[in-house]
């Protein structure tokens, strides 16, 4: 009688130990979820928001980010973005930002051309302009909304 209390009693605490493992598995796994995840990503402020130094509101504040402004996300974790935006990074709330189209074409623009038959003359991209300098690089291309 006694070996059967013995078996029985092994058995429960070898069942609640693997019960245990499966847990700290779950827990783990749930820990990786919210870790940081590397992206690559540009994004769009749909409001005007803050950029701060650490994930969560308490952070101290950098620089805020006008609506419409890109900015380039490089990670993700727990509902914020790390984001670069003129050369200064911190972290932005998800909220307030959307994903952007990774190029004109998926933007609906299309690219003007000399072999179309236009004349193309981006003066800001070179110094003869009103502001005495380029304002955007000379391989910049002619776009417009169809």
């Amino acid at each position: 009688m006694n070996i059967k209390k013995i078996f029985i009693a092994s058995s429960i605490v070898g069942f609640l130990f693997t019960l245990g493992l499966a847990g700290l598995s779950q827990t783990a796994s749930a820990q990786a979820s919210t870790a940081k995840k590397s992206l690559n990503k540009t994004m769009k402020a749909t409001a005007a928001v803050n950029v701060r130094k650490g994930i969560g509101t308490t952070h101290k504040k950098i620089m805020i980010v006008e609506k419409g402004i890109f900015v380039k996300a490089c990670n993700y974790s727990n509902g914020w973005y790390k984001v670069s935006v003129n050369d200064k990074t911190g972290w932005v709330s998800g909220k307030y930002l959307t994903s952007a189209p990774a190029n004109y074409k998926e933007a609906g623009l299309v690219e003007l051309s000399k072999k179309d038959g236009f004349v193309i003359d981006l003066k800001y991209a070179t110094k003869k302009n009103f502001m005495g300098y380029a304002l955007y690089p000379k391989e910049s291309k002619a776009l417009v909304t169809k």
